[in-house]
């Protein structure tokens, strides 16, 4: 595999695993009220339709190499976005 094309699938990983922590905690936010079993359906399509485009994304730029470190970038990037509110504020407050 080409580095372009890896570096694209790293990118494209990290943001796919931003996208997914702020897609969950808005949907956490939206069922609060919610019934169990409309909680686990609607929890349950949400990340079978995240799966299916992650998938869709990969197999459109590298053919469907998938490769196990992608994952530790998607990680990375639900970590990230987990903690932005505080490095944006550490960022802001040392200037």
């Amino acid at each position: 595999m080409k580095i372009s094309i890896q570096l694209l699938c790293f990118l494209t990983s990290f943001i796919f695993g931003f996208l997914i922590n702020i897609i969950v905690k808005f949907h956490k936010k939206k069922l609060k009220n919610a019934t169990n079993i409309s909680k686990f359906l609607i929890s349950f399509l949400v990340s079978y339709i995240c799966v299916i485009t992650y998938v869709d994304f990969i197999y459109f730029i590298n053919n469907g190499n998938f490769h196990i470190y992608f994952i530790i970038f998607i990680i990375l990037g639900i970590i990230f976005s987990y903690n932005i509110k505080s490095i944006v504020k550490f960022l802001f407050k040392n200037r």
